[in-house]
């Protein structure tokens, strides 16, 4: 069976992945990852098959939602809106690699 995860970038949310993946491997699955570039030497390390996403800057797709960041932090929309886009861009991704996501999913 094959196996893809695909996380926001922050190792908060990859590193308890990494145990689960190297485990589907032990059982003879595979695993593969669509990550940023950042986290491509910890899932090598893991076993996993890794896809870049590229890179990622938190900051300065919240700027390029926002415009020049206000003082005082960012909204809960302005954080979603962010968070969405770069969820768009996985499913993207992944949509193009995966040869059973081409006949499931609408282009």
């Amino acid at each position: 069976m094959r196996f893809v995860f695909f996380s926001i970038p922050q190792h908060g949310h990859i590193n308890p992945t990494l145990p689960i993946a190297r485990e589907l491997l032990a059982r003879g699955h595979s695993v593969v990852y669509y990550l940023t570039d950042d986290f491509e030497g910890m899932v090598r390390a893991a076993g996993a098959e890794f896809r870049s996403l590229g890179s990622f800057d938190v900051d300065a797709e919240v700027d390029r939602v926002l415009g020049p960041r206000r003082a005082g932090g960012v909204d809960l929309s302005t954080g979603v809106t962010v968070l969405l886009g770069f969820v768009a861009r996985m499913l993207r991704a992944t949509h193009r690699s995966e040869p059973r996501s081409r006949s499931t999913l609408p282009t």
